[in-house]
């Protein structure tokens, strides 16, 4: 079986109608309500696209007609390159992948049973173990470590 090639099917939960009713309910929060951004140069680049910035409250309310723009120009596809080619994750389509969920704060100790924080060491295995499934076709950090610092704890999951 090439798994690097496998085909998603397709679930329908909701009519095109109530997609669209949901995408317009979305824009008018958007517009209307906004989004907190506190980051500076994500409020430059808003600002300079047209959003009403409020640098006070860090909210952005984003005009329809820029999320309609951004949606527009979405790449179809995206490529999450390996470091070997033939295992290159090309989001595209119907073409599916498969990887593990991620960031728990706690972890079920193999030792004891019982529930305790993560550590680093559970993300060094949880890696290994994860390289080792034929079935799986990316790896993310599986657990928050709370025994590094947390200011940098990003780093140290990557």
């Amino acid at each position: 079986m090439d798994i690097w090639n496998l085909k998603g099917g397709l679930l329908k939960v909701l009519t095109q109608s109530e997609v669209e009713e949901i995408h317009q309910r979305a824009l008018d929060v958007l517009q209307q309500v906004g989004c907190f951004f506190d980051h500076e140069e994500a409020l430059d680049i808003f600002d300079s696209h047209g959003a009403a910035v409020d640098r006070g409250s860090k909210i952005v309310k984003i005009p329809r007609n820029l999320v309609e723009k951004a949606i527009r120009e979405c790449p179809s596809s995206i490529l999450l390159a390996a470091r070997d080619p033939k295992k290159d994750i090309h989001a595209e389509g119907d073409r599916v992948y498969f990887g593990p969920g991620t960031l728990p704060v706690n972890v079920i100790d193999l030792e004891t049973g019982k529930l305790r924080k993560g550590r680093l060491k559970d993300c060094e295995d949880f890696a290994r173990l994860i390289d080792a499934l034929e079935f799986i076709h990316f790896f993310k950090a599986m657990i928050t470590p709370s025994d590094v610092n947390q200011k940098i704890v990003e780093l140290y999951m990557a």
